[in-house]
């Protein structure tokens, strides 16, 4: 036996009269045009809005940039390997940044002049030149 569900968007509703017969239908329900984001925009947004806020709005452009960016690492690798005659191979083309604290490389994503692969390095580094400048201290205080 089904049990009926309240509509969750019955609130929503919306009347239209075309051509003179009175039509109740649901309003438009468009969804935010970051794919992660759950939200749904108001019915009252106009046509050209696409985002559900600001927040949506700078994720979006960061994974566009971010998208760009791999592409055009892509097409460079490619356009190395169409660049040679035979079995040759490209040396490094795009080199890769290493994490000073642990030697490991810095995930995609970082900025440009990144010099650590995440927080726990850049703490990491930063105890261990408080405790080499507290040594320091020490050695030219006792002398």
């Amino acid at each position: 036996m089904r049990t009926s569900t309240p509509d969750p968007y019955a609130d929503k509703q919306v009347e239209m009269t075309t051509a003179g017969k009175a039509y109740t239908g649901r309003g438009s329900r468009r969804r935010c045009a970051w794919r992660p984001c759950p939200n749904l925009l108001p019915p009252s947004a106009p046509r050209r809005r696409r985002f559900c806020g600001p927040a949506c709005v700078a994720k979006a452009y960061r994974a566009r940039k971010k998208l760009a960016a791999d592409y055009e690492a892509v097409a460079a690798l490619g356009r190395a390997w169409r660049g040679l005659a035979g079995t040759e191979r490209p040396a490094v083309v795009v080199a890769q940044a290493r994490c000073v604290q642990c030697g490991h490389v810095i995930p995609h994503g970082k900025r440009a002049n990144a010099r650590y692969c995440g927080r726990a390095c850049k703490v990491e580094a930063a105890r261990t030149r408080r405790a080499a400048r507290e040594r320091m201290n020490d050695v030219q205080a006792a002398h």
